[in-house]
């Protein structure tokens, strides 16, 4: 049996002191001086359900708390926006969606299905023709219908051409004013709708299948920018690639018309390609590109589309109404500054109640003035990275007229959403809970006649700051077992007794010169020490399915916490990890028990090193390290629907693949056909995902020529036929 010595202190001193501490993890600051504000607010009674979502990349750690900045305010139909000052804390929906991306494929050329006559319909929204702008229609690259254009209201005006089972039909679109108000169909000798280009606000490109420019020599090629109202390309951006990576990068015409000159390296053969990304007034915009002579080799523009295609990221839109995390909170507001233009800026910030764990998604902030809320709100834009966000109008009817509409969300279009041309200001936090200061005690101890010395120990404080200025606060919360700094004598140890009589502050004496400082009477064991565990094995073997079991049998245990398991990949236990985030609680028994766990986290052919650490109520103890090699075949992952993708690139000049996908217990083949049906290359595929590398080579190991071919993938349950096309 243990011996316990009880010493009695007679002075104690706690200094205690407590904060909640965040890390910024993605920022786009308040810039101030902002002229436009977004709405994002829902008051079912007055017919507005708008929201805004923005962007954030990259976050590792989990969002805790939240800032947000803009205004508040009411809007009336008669008088349009009054400014107004927001509550100490308004009722807010936060949302967050997880960022949904894929990324362009090249287009499949347009192919007649059938021999007759074709129609092209020409259109203008805004009903005044296409002022200037003019199309070519050309049937395996020879122009049939030339310069055809819509001369004045808003169509259509049909035009016909004649084409064959089989033809390549493309399209040459060249802009003028107001490009972005044309568009156009195609029509099959069925009058079915085979093919649309522009519509929606967005300017026509033509139909063709993106080739890329072949440089013809070595040297420094030129690229020149144009603006044909001379006032700079007006956000308007140009990449140039070589052989798919970035030569020029964001590129611009800054002012002026130009021309604004940039040079790259090429060498003969390579192949070079543009992207255009669009700013305002893009039907002024124009580029060329010159060779090591000087030479213009490629124009493009007015209205610039790219030269060749360059695959790029698309980013979807929120899944409104839909989010990953939602949370209704009341957030704090505080005033920031007052515009020049009189409206008020505020920043408002919640705690969220639950880690949000997204490393790329969306952020969206809308008031609830269905839940309480006393006004409207309306982001302040920030300064971020992409200069983008989006606007979602619930519904599609609503009770304002068009003008009104327009008013209330502050961007020109009134449509259902709305690409806004701007980040919002917001930040996110990872961290925060309770994390306490270090203190010191200072302890005076006898054993009721003789002074034994003075002895000092320190640990975090739990719990809730108390202060002096509330009687009521309960200090046992500060009381638990801790280490004495000075050591115990030997085959001793300390053990700090709570004492649930110091509840209130009287129980304490303050020291007069600090607030934080007090005394009080507390007690103290010294514990003849004895072995808090006997383990009699500790082994780590390799489970059926490839994970590790970690297994330990203790003869007896007294005083045990628990224990925890660490693994490395190397003998160095201070690189080690824990696998066991939550102590395994010890069983305290006199007889053997036996504890196991599961390590999933291993990978197939990785030797592991384990280490098993023994918690009692003082220290711990480590025992290992025990060490296994995961050994096993990894299953093959095996496709559970067979497809066929598109052939990449396409068209091509020297080889192109094609990824088949053929599910579990499945054989077939993949035959190349070239437009006369004849088969010139097959493949047999098993079951599994293979990519097929064709060479343009038929089975004789001949070249096949220019022109369209197809390929066929066919297995029991699947039969398709796509189509690729050779460009020498």
């Amino acid at each position: 049996m243990k011996k316990i010595l009880i010493f009695t202190a007679v002075l104690a001193a706690f200094a205690f002191s407590m904060s909640a501490q965040y890390t910024e993890i993605f920022t786009q600051p308040y810039p101030g001086a902002v002229q436009s504000l977004y709405t994002s607010s829902k008051d079912t009674a007055a017919g507005i359900n708008y929201e805004i979502a923005d962007n954030f990349l990259d976050l590792a750690d989990p969002i805790n708390k939240v800032e947000f900045y803009g205004a508040c305010g009411n809007f009336d139909p008669n008088a349009g926006w009054i400014p107004g000052a927001p509550n100490a804390t308004e009722p807010f929906n936060l949302r967050f969606y997880n960022l949904v991306y894929d990324w362009t494929v090249p287009p499949e050329p347009l192919v007649a299905a059938i021999t007759g006559t074709y129609t092209v319909n020409l259109y203008d929204d805004y009903g005044d023709g296409w002022n200037g702008g003019l199309l070519d229609v050309l049937v395996n690259g020879v122009v049939v219908l030339d310069d055809i254009t819509l001369a004045s209201g808003a169509g259509p005006v049909p035009y016909t051409f004649s084409a064959n089972a089989g033809d390549i039909i493309s399209t040459v679109y060249t802009a003028g004013s107001w490009a972005y108000e044309n568009w156009y169909e195609i029509l099959d000798p069925n009058l079915a709708v085979i093919a649309t280009d522009g519509a929606g606000g967005v300017q026509p490109t033509g139909l063709n299948v993106p080739v890329p420019l072949i440089a013809a020599e070595t040297g420094t090629y030129t690229v020149n920018l144009y603006d044909s109202w001379g006032d700079g390309w007006n956000g308007g951006l140009l990449d140039v690639y070589v052989n798919g990576v970035v030569a020029l990068d964001n590129i611009t015409l800054a002012s002026g018309a130009g021309p604004a000159v940039f040079t790259f390296l090429a060498n003969a053969g390579d192949e070079i390609a543009t992207v255009f990304t669009a700013g305002s007034y893009s039907s002024e915009c124009s580029y060329e590109i010159l060779d090591p002579n000087l030479a213009v080799i490629a124009t493009d523009g007015p209205g610039p589309v790219g030269i060749g295609f360059i695959s790029q990221m698309v980013l979807f839109e929120p899944t409104w109404g839909t989010p990953d995390y939602e949370f209704a909170l009341a957030c704090t507001s505080t005033f920031v500054e007052t515009l020049d233009w009189g409206w008020d800026i505020y920043k408002f910030e919640a705690v969220l109640p639950a880690g949000v764990v997204l490393e790329d998604g969306w952020f969206s902030a809308q008031i609830d003035v269905d839940g309480g809320g006393s006004k409207l709100f309306l982001f302040a834009p920030g300064t971020g990275l992409d200069m983008f966000s989006i606007q979602h109008l619930y519904g599609a009817k609503h009770s304002l007229d068009k003008e009104t509409l327009k008013k209330l969300m502050m961007v020109s279009s009134g449509n259902t959403r709305d690409d806004l041309a701007a980040d919002m200001a917001f930040t996110l936090y990872t961290g925060g809970g309770t994390v306490d200061d270090f203190y010191r005690v200072i302890v005076e101890v006898w054993n009721g006649t003789d002074y034994l010395g003075v002895y000092n120990f320190s640990g975090p404080l739990t719990g809730t700051t108390p202060y002096v200025s509330d009687p009521e606060m309960d200090y046992t919360t500060f009381l638990g077992t801790y280490t004495m700094e000075s050591p115990a004598p030997a085959g001793w140890h300390w053990e700090f007794t709570q004492y649930t009589a110091l509840d209130d502050i009287s129980d304490f004496a303050q020291d007069p010169n600090d607030e934080h400082l007090f005394t009080a009477y507390v007690t103290f064991n010294l514990i003849e020490d004895g072995l808090p565990v006997e383990l009699s094995s500790f082994t780590a073997t390799v489970t059926a399915i490839n994970d590790v079991e970690l297994t330990w049998v203790s003869e007896t245990e007294d005083n045990m916490n628990g224990y925890r398991v660490y693994r490395n990949t190397s003998a160095d236990q201070n690189g080690s990890i824990s696998i066991t985030p939550i102590l395994i609680p010890a069983a305290n028994t006199s007889t053997t028990h036996t504890y196991s766990i599961t390590d999933d986290s291993v990978e197939i052919g990785d030797t592991y090193f384990y280490w098993l650490e023994a918690v009692d109520y003082q220290s711990s103890n480590f025992h290992g390290p025990v060490s296994v090699t995961v050994t096993g075949n990894v299953p093959p992952v095996l496709p559970e629907i067979t497809s066929l993708k598109s052939a990449y690139p396409n068209p091509f000049k020297a080889n192109t693949t094609i990824e088949v996908s053929v599910k579990a217990g499945e054989n077939g083949t993949m035959t190349i056909y070239n437009v006369a049906g004849k088969a010139v290359q097959t493949y047999n595929v098993t079951e599994g995902t293979h990519n097929l590398i064709w060479n343009g080579k038929d089975s004789s190991g001949n070249a096949c020529g220019s022109g369209i071919y197809f390929y066929k993938l066919t297995t029991p349950s699947f039969n398709q036929t796509r189509k690729m096309i050779i460009v020498k």
